[in-house]
């Protein structure tokens, strides 16, 4: 799992990262241990495109699992909103969400 976050959120104190928790960090964290544990990710990743100009987070959400073989686009997409509504995450804490879900021979050919 690969976290891409938004400046701000790492710290450096001489050559240790500090992670600083965050709403926004904590999504971060929340989202991907959700999706691994309901689609059994080949590869996870979040990107964090955060501005500030909203109160939410912007997210891009890439998920490659072979529970996605033979279920189309929009219902892998369903899965994963319903999956993080069900945390509450997608409520207010999340502004914006991109979901690319695919399967491993999707995600084989778009490297």
């Amino acid at each position: 799992m690969r976290l891409s976050l938004s400046s701000g959120e790492l710290l450096f104190v001489g050559k240790v990262k500090v992670l600083l928790i965050t709403p926004i960090t904590q999504i971060l964290l929340l989202a991907p241990r959700q999706c691994t544990e309901a689609f059994h990710p080949l590869y996870i990743d979040v990107v964090d495109f955060t501005d500030g100009a909203c109160s939410g987070a912007k997210l891009e959400l890439t998920i490659v699992s072979e529970d996605f073989d033979k279920v189309p686009l929009i219902q892998r997409h369903r899965k994963v909103q319903a999956l993080l509504k069900e945390d509450g995450l997608m409520d207010e804490k999340i502004h914006a969400l991109t979901i690319k879900a695919w399967t491993p021979e999707q995600w084989e050919a778009k490297k």
